[in-house]
This record gives structure tokens, sequence and C-alpha cells, in this order.
């Protein structure tokens, strides 16, 4: 009489290898692989298991502007004599970009065919943002080669600049009660943090930020102390344009700007933290919550968080009253898009001072600077030169007087060419106008124009 005999574990040696190399989702040919092999002399009756894994790079990568997925093909044999069902695991780490990162697994006929856009057998998809596996039946002596895919969308890249996760794939098979493990490769994914966006071209003004999703809305403070922005009726006045929608640029350096509220003693918007959904309010912070770059979007702005170049300022709802915050930059989103608005004209063109004289003083006249009177600097020059012997030529009284008897002890008699220069909120300085006058050495010592 034959007599049955229970299953007896021994132990089962591994001989573990690593081969490093490459593959290209492209359609290039390169296969990098690990090895594992469990050669298992355990017996249930006559059964023997085996099980070999091999493959399994090739999942490190930087997604990127040029870089959207990435593969890798690993191999499952049962080299033991009875069919098994195996199994392929994916376990990632806790990483907010996990939920971004699309993973399909499923069979392929070679380990050529694991490409970007290979058909799977059996497939199954989930994110790294959680596990994920794929299994199946094995006969004796046979073997399945899996295509493990992960990709990012274009947007989601451009959401998670300089986040990774890191996860590890898993392999098993199972016969009856006994379970062989092939080992695991672990791999990390990263996001390429995005190339510096340039900063649009502003000219120093006072300026409200109208909504390119609902034009007759505008950026706004609550009230005249603030902290609170959102969108309120847009109010343009002109040089009437309430304090409290008026906003401009201030050079923060490093192509960013301080976007500067005139009312109140809180100055500029800045945001709470570098988090989505975040909401803004004005500040006097120095951090780079302050600080944003003004990209050009459309016929307009955008502007992106120096914090963190992913987030973007946006209405976190609808209509008046909605409060402004941080949302996932999306040059699409006309949520995220401002027309500029100025308030009268910071740089007008030059014009030809006027002049007039009674021979012993000279008066140069130019128009004042509407709306920006407390904002400007004027400085001038003779014949190229600043000059020290002026009188008046402020924001508030646009004249620039000249003493002849001083004017003529400094420089030598005949014309001189006169030019007034005007630096707004400190900005690079520009021509406002430019006049002649003549000279004498004895009175009457000023007459406007050459002679």
């Amino acid at each position: 009489m034959r007599t049955m005999l229970g299953p007896r574990r021994l132990r089962a040696p591994f001989l573990l290898g690593l081969v490093v190399g490459l593959l290209v989702l492209a359609g290039a040919a390169s296969y990098a692989f690990w090895t594992v092999r469990a050669d298992v002399g355990a017996r249930a009756t006559t059964a023997s298991v085996g099980f070999e894994t091999s493959g399994g790079a090739g999942l490190d990568v930087t997604y990127g502007a040029n870089t959207t997925a990435a593969g890798t093909a690993v191999t499952l044999r049962n080299t033991g004599s009875r069919e098994g069902t195996y199994m392929l695991s994916i376990t990632p780490g806790t990483a907010a970009m996990g939920g971004a990162v699309a993973v399909r697994v499923g069979t392929v006929a070679t380990t050529g065919h694991c490409t970007a856009d290979a058909s799977l057998g059996a497939p199954v998809a989930g994110t790294l943002g959680s596990a994920l596996s794929h299994s199946g039946r094995l006969a004796a002596g046979s073997s399945v080669i899996l295509c493990v895919r992960t990709s990012m969308a274009a947007a989601d890249v451009s959401a998670h600049g300089g986040d990774s996760v890191a996860a590890s794939i898993a392999t098993a098979l199972a016969v009856g009660e006994w379970t062989r493990a092939g080992g695991d490769v672990g791999f990390t994914q990263s996001v390429d943090l995005p190339a510096p966006v340039a900063a649009a071209a502003t000219k120093p003004g006072w300026y409200l930020l109208q909504s390119a999703a609902e034009p007759t809305l505008c950026l706004a403070t609550v009230d005249y102390h603030g902290p609170a922005v959102q969108q309120k009726a847009c109010q343009n006045a002109g040089l009437a344009t309430p304090d409290d929608q008026l906003w401009r640029f201030a050079d923060a350096g490093d192509g960013n700007s301080r976007v500067v509220v005139r009312a109140g003693s809180k100055p500029w918007l800045q945001a709470a933290s570098a988090q989505l959904g975040t909401p803004t309010a004005v500040g006097t912070s120095g951090s780079d919550l302050g600080r944003w770059r003004v990209v050009a979007a459309g016929g307009g702005v955008r502007l992106t968080l120096r914090a963190d170049p992913t987030l973007c300022l946006a209405a976190q709802g609808a209509g008046a009253g909605a409060r402004m915050g941080l949302a996932a930059c999306d040059p699409a989103s006309s949520k995220q898009a401002f027309t500029l608005i100025e308030r009268g004209d910071s740089a007008p063109q030059p014009v030809t001072l006027a002049c007039r004289t009674d021979g012993y003083t000279a008066y140069l006249e130019w128009p004042k600077l509407a709306g920006y009177e407390g904002d400007v600097a004027y400085r001038v020059r003779v014949d190229g030169s600043e000059s020290t012997i002026h009188a008046r030529a402020t924001g508030w009284d646009t004249t620039a007087q000249f003493a002849g008897d001083r004017f003529a002890a400094t420089y030598p008699a005949g014309p001189h060419t006169i030019t007034v220069e005007q630096s707004v909120f400190g900005g690079p300085w520009t021509t406002t106008g430019t006049g002649t006058i003549t000279s004498a050495a004895t009175a009457p010592y000023l007459a406007c124009g050459s002679r």
C-alpha cells in the first residue's frame, strides 16, 4: 500500500545578479534586467517547485517636456513540474505625485514588444498612488513576459516639477500551498523642475488687473486696509479709479516682481503658503511667497509664484467676492489670465520743452504726469551732464528753473541743450523732453532757443 507523504519544506538557495541597462520606449532595443532564480528542492509527492524572474530595469526616469513615459519588460519562468499562479505586484511609497503617474501592466509576446504604444494582453491599470498587481496561470516549464508601463500627462508634469516617487516591483509563484518569491526591484521616478518662464515686459505704471474669464471683474483688496484679495466689479474711471483696484509690478530681482497695491499700508500680494488652494492676501512678507513672475498670457499676463513656479494666481470661485488663491498653473486657463489696464500713461512720448525767460531767469516746462505726480522723480541735464543749479522740477511742479547769473557762471556763453528725464517708482530713466537755451556772460543772461 502506497503512503501519501505531506510536503517537506527544504531550504532554497537564491542567486541574485543585477545587470544595468536601458529600455528606450521610442523604439530602442536596449534592455536591462535583474535575475532571480529559486532552485527549490522541495517536493510534494513527485512535484517540484522552481521559479525564475528576469528584467525589470528601465523605470528610473525623470519626466519632463521631452519625456512623459517609461517602461520595462519582466520575464517570469516556471521551472518546476507543476502549474502555478504568478503575481507581479507594484508597491509605491507615499508621495503626492504618485496619483499622477499612470501605470499599465499586461502581457507581450517578446521583450522587444514592450514599447510606449504596445498592445498589452490582459492589462490592468492604476497609478503609483496605490498598490497594483497582475496575476495569471503559468504552466510547468513555461514563461510569461509582462510589460510594465508608466506615464504622466503634460499638465501633471507641469504641476509636479521637482517631485519624486519611489516604488518597487515584486514577483512570486504559488503552487498549491507553496509560494516562491522572485525578489523585487526598486525604482524612483521624478519630474524636472520647469525651466524659468520669461517674464512679460511691463512698463512702470498703476494697472487694473482685469479677469480674462470674467472681464467685468478686477483684482482688488477687500477695503483700503486689506488684507484679503478678491474679485470686484471693475471701476475703470481713469484717474478716478479707486486705489484698492490699482496694482503695479515692483522689481524684486531674479526676474520676479512684487505686485504692489496702491491702497492701504500692506503693500503687496502674497500667499500664506505654497500649497494648492491657499488664499492670497496683501502683506509685507519678505519671502518668496510675496514674489511673482509676470508671464505673458495671450494679450495679458498670469502670475506664477516664486516659491513654487507650478502655482499660479487664480480666482477660487466665480463672480464678485470670489477670493484669489493658488491653482496649478495652466496656460489655457482664463481664470489665471489678467488683462492690464493702465491708469493714465506713465511713459508718454518725449516733448519739446516749453521755454520762457525774462533774460534773467529761464523756465523750461513740460506736462504733469497725470496720476503719477507722487510716483515720479525728474533730473535735468545740461549738454548731457546732470545739472545741480536748477530749481523746482518735481512731479507736482514740472518746471526746471535756471537763474541767469548762476548759469552764466557755470557754463560758457552760447547755446545749450536742456534734457529732462524721468523715473517712475525708481525705475529706469527715460527722456521726458528736450529744449535749447542760449546763455551770455552779461545781462540779459538767458534766451530761449539758439541765436
